[in-house]
């Protein structure tokens, strides 16, 4: 009994620790770059937990981290790293007031510290109807150093990204002024470089867009806004393309079938059907969605000199033989784009990398059915105990 308390105990344990990451998780996304303050108030800052709670106090020449701003929130770090290279988060402050930023500018050409240099410039679109401002640093903590109206066309070459993954800030130079932008909730849009297919048509306020386009929008949002900016008809639109299921993000890789597969003109299994890929042939899947774990499938493949859709259920391809496509990008007739800038499209294979949130998702899954599985072994090694300790009483009685 001693040992399953002291499981039980451990899981337990661990399993409060992967749903605070869990929550932490939820709170970094977006985070932005780390940096110090010091704190100036007289009488010290007090700070607290996720609760509201006041859980610690700082005094005044103390110098901490801002780990990330989240909800009005700034988590505060200490200034050690622990072994695995990360700031000791503990506690939070509604406000910065109190406090003076150590380091009053981050230039991307002296510290590279959280910060990316691209390999090439990149172009980036203000969007935002009041403009955007500029700043010292990436974030709104910092000086605010000038201002840029909508629709003006940036270019930069170092970027800031947050540890949940995609661009946080950008650091611009225009018209003499230097400094960070912000370009999260749609402020400022960035380069594309991503080709879609719509599989059904698309009414939007610049029209209905034909089935079977393909489009490659001029800039997209950020990574938690999830839109892209595309033109048709002289008309610009705004459209989710990421949870959307009828926007296909074509990539290209090649891979064996295992049945035959007809191939249609459409994502319709009525529409006509243009041929059939054997059973054992290498065909290259253009754009496909992630079922996961649905048997259902949808694919817009190329086979021989066939180009169409694949639409059924069940085991279709020998993942055993799958294989990356290295040539050069299928080319495929752009029927809706619009180019004011030369902004590259290939098409590659994008990395398959399984989120934080899902991986803490599952760890606490299965820490969850282990805490389950030890309480229902203590209920049975109960029972089993009352069982024998009554056996043994009947059989005194019966002695008696």
């Amino acid at each position: 009994m001693k040992i399953i308390r002291r499981i039980i105990l451990f899981l337990a344990i661990i399993l409060s620790v992967l749903w605070i990451e869990a929550a932490h998780a939820d709170m970094s996304a977006p985070e932005m770059r780390e940096f110090e303050v010091v704190v100036t108030n007289p009488d010290g800052i007090d700070y607290y937990d996720y609760n509201g709670t006041v859980v610690g106090h700082l005094n005044k020449g103390e110098t901490v981290i801002v780990a990330y701003q989240y909800n009005d929130k700034y988590r505060l770090a200490s200034k050690e790293k622990n072994k695995f290279g990360n700031y000791e988060t503990f506690g939070n402050v509604t406000s910065l007031d109190g406090f003076s930023i150590v380091q009053e500018e981050v230039d991307p050409t002296k510290t590279t510290e959280g910060i990316t240099k691209l390999e090439k410039t990149a172009k980036a679109r203000v969007y935002a109807d009041e403009g955007v401002d500029v700043y010292k640093g990436p974030s709104d903590v910092y000086e605010k150093v000038g201002h840029i109206k909508k629709d003006v066309i940036l270019s930069y070459d170092y970027e800031v990204q947050s540890t949940a993954g995609g661009i946080v800030n950008i650091y611009v130079e225009y018209n003499g002024i230097k400094g960070w932008v912000e370009i999260l909730k749609g402020k400022v849009l960035i380069q594309n470089d991503a080709q879609y297919i719509f599989s059904d048509d698309i009414s939007t306020e610049c029209g209905v867009i034909p089935k079977n386009s393909i489009a490659t929008p001029k800039y997209v949002t950020d990574s938690w806004t999830h839109k892209s900016l595309f033109e048709y008809n002289g008309c610009e639109f705004m459209y989710e393309t990421f949870r959307d299921d009828k926007v296909f993000y074509i990539y290209q890789y090649n891979q064996k079938t295992l049945v035959d597969l007809p191939l249609y003109e459409y994502a319709d299994t009525t529409s006509t059907q243009l041929g059939t890929a054997p059973a054992g042939s290498l065909i290259t899947v253009l754009a496909s969605k992630d079922t996961m774990g649905d048997p259902e499938y949808v694919m817009y493949v190329k086979y021989n000199d066939i180009t169409g859709w694949a639409v059924g259920s069940g085991d279709v391809f020998d993942y055993n033989n799958y294989t990356p496509n290295d040539d050069d990008p299928v080319k495929i007739d752009d029927t809706i784009k619009v180019e004011e800038e030369d902004i590259s499209s290939e098409v590659s294979i994008p990395n398959a990398k399984m989120g934080l949130n899902t991986l803490i998702l599952l760890c606490s899954f299965g820490v969850g059915l282990l805490v389950v599985t030890a309480l229902v072994t203590i209920i049975l090694v109960n029972k089993n105990k009352a069982a024998k300790n009554e056996e043994t009483k009947v059989e005194k009685t019966k002695e008696k």
